[in-house]
């Protein structure tokens, strides 16, 4: 009997040797399928991490325990790999351990196993996201800098300040995409909007006498939801030495109004907001006492507002976009103790800080064919 336990022990851990190449193949294409479904979406740094935690996740699972999907439809597929990012992400490793232990009645060896995978990963995932918090702070600094220095630096818009906002739009927001930079015209960008919303390449001529106005930025948050909500932000850069004025919130109202005469962006799903940016504001132009009048709808900087909302204009200043970005990561930053190169600027020029490459730069813009 002794030896038959033997004999069965040894040719388990035969098969094993067999089976582990052909498990992680196929944990390997289970990853791959689970790719295309809008879960592994990632819209920002901090999303492709959590990306790739969900993916590494199932992967581990799957050489744990490959039962767990065998049989699974593609939905059921994606309803666990919903729950599993459900549990990394707002849960800790020892929830995500103690509920896998009770529903799929894991061995104690195999729970140890897939914990001790655990732990790597989300210390992986910390100084990954640590890096990020570094090299978001050192854009702030550059781009402070640059604003602030401008005279040192002979800063200017399109060359520095615009091709920083190219790579680190998550200043703006976590959630866009970026759908159009470097001056693109509006039917490059309306072509873009309507590809990243649902897949389609052409687009009709616009006509319109402004149709040629070149955009500085622009981005897309769309909700996937099921409510279909499309968020589109344009973005208006002026160089440092330039207050703000009149002529240039003018400009883009213009904008607006291009944008308002296109029936396939006036449904309900579609919301505009337009940022003028700049180092200051022109005392003389109406602007101060318009953004006084607008206070009582409680947003920062607004400075227009049309057809109940759906478009928006707001006056953004850099001191105060810094001060924000600053604010939010103050507390992570003191805990970590994140040391960023305040001098590193010094012997560069301004071409040389606009064209670092970091970790935390943003996806490029659609490439359409």
């Amino acid at each position: 009997m002794k030896i038959f336990k033997k004999l069965q022990v040894k040719l388990n851990e035969e098969l094993n040797i067999l089976k582990n190449p052909l498990i992680e193949r196929n944990a390997q294409k289970l990853v791959a399928k689970l790719k295309n479904s809008k879960l592994f979406t990632a819209n920002n740094s901090f999303d492709e991490f959590r990306v790739k935690c969900l993916s590494d996740t199932i992967y581990d699972l799957y050489l744990t325990e490959p039962e767990i999907f065998k049989g699974l439809s593609n939905k059921q597929e994606n309803i666990v790999a919903g729950f599993i990012n459900r549990l990394i992400t707002h849960s800790n490793t020892d929830d995500l351990i103690t509920v896998l232990g009770e529903v799929l009645e894991l061995s104690e060896q195999q729970l140890n196993r897939f914990s001790n995978q655990l732990k790597f990963l989300k210390l992986s995932h910390v100084i990954n996201a640590i890096e990020i918090i570094k090299d978001r702070l050192e854009v702030i600094n550059d781009l402070e800098d640059l604003i602030f220095n401008h005279k040192k630096y002979k800063t200017y818009e399109v060359a520095h300040i615009q091709k920083i906002m190219d790579k680190s739009y998550w200043i703006l927001g976590e959630q866009y995409h970026l759908v159009a930079s470097t001056d693109r015209k509006f039917t490059n960008v309306l072509t873009r909007i309507i590809y990243e919303t649902t897949g389609a390449t052409q687009y009709h001529q616009l006509v319109h006498k402004d149709k040629n106005k070149e955009l500085d930025l622009v981005l897309v948050k769309q909700n996937f939801d099921g409510n279909g909500k499309v968020e589109c932000v344009v973005v208006e850069l002026k160089r440092p030495q330039l207050e703000l004025t009149d002529v240039h919130l003018d400009q883009v109202k213009t904008y607006l109004n291009v944008i308002k005469t296109e029936p396939k962006y006036s449904g309900f799903n579609f919301t505009w907001k337009f940022f003028l940016i700049g180092a200051s504001i022109k005392e003389s132009s109406n602007i101060p006492d318009t953004i006084k009048g607008l206070k009582i709808y409680g947003e920062q900087g607004l400075v227009h507002l049309a057809n109940d909302g759906k478009y928006k204009i707001y006056i953004r200043l850099w001191c105060d976009i810094f001060t924000e970005y600053k604010s939010r990561y103050k507390f992570m930053n003191e805990q970590l103790q994140v040391e960023i190169n305040t001098f590193e600027n010094e012997t560069c020029t301004a071409d040389e800080i606009a064209s670092r490459n970091r970790m935390s730069d943003g996806p490029q813009e659609i490439n359409l064919l």
